[in-house]
């Protein structure tokens, strides 16, 4: 934790002793902090804090990803995937459910079936597919190959 954030659990510790309201207290913190003073919810959430009689000061871990790093497993990682052969890249090439030509595709599909009985959903289908120009298509796949 840094010593702003450390800081001003201290000063919401304070307020809080002092007798103040959530109210009172996010108040006095944003007139001297101005845009550094914590959020309503956050005073909110230390004042519940503190009214059952925890004044610890120092975030608790959490449930879930952690924020950092374990450098060892990252290495056991990169390790088994160069046994592998595998290329580590930065980011996903691109996205596994949908390919990049079904956005050109699905956009222009979505707006046409907009407020459309889903009983007329196949008829308009069918009618959509039918009506699109051969140009709408090869449009989509020159934006793809100038993109890819």
């Amino acid at each position: 934790m840094d010593n702003e954030k450390d800081h001003m659990c201290q000063i919401m510790s304070y307020e809080f002793r002092k007798g103040k309201t959530v109210d009172a207290a996010t108040k006095d913190i944003r007139e001297v902090f101005l845009d550094r003073a914590p959020a309503f919810r956050t005073v909110k959430k230390w004042f519940a804090k503190f009214r059952s009689g925890d004044f610890n000061l120092k975030d608790q871990p959490r449930s879930g990803r952690p924020s950092e790093l374990d450098d060892e497993v990252d290495c056991i990682r990169c390790r088994y995937c160069c046994v592998l052969n595998w290329e580590i890249m930065p980011h996903s090439p691109y996205s596994p459910d949908i390919a990049p030509s079904d956005y050109h595709l699905f956009r222009s599909l979505q707006n046409n079936l907009n407020r459309k009985n889903l009983k007329m959903w196949k008829n308009q289908l069918d009618t959509f597919f039918n009506e699109k120009p051969r140009d709408f298509y090869e449009s989509g796949f020159r934006k793809l190959k100038k993109n890819g």
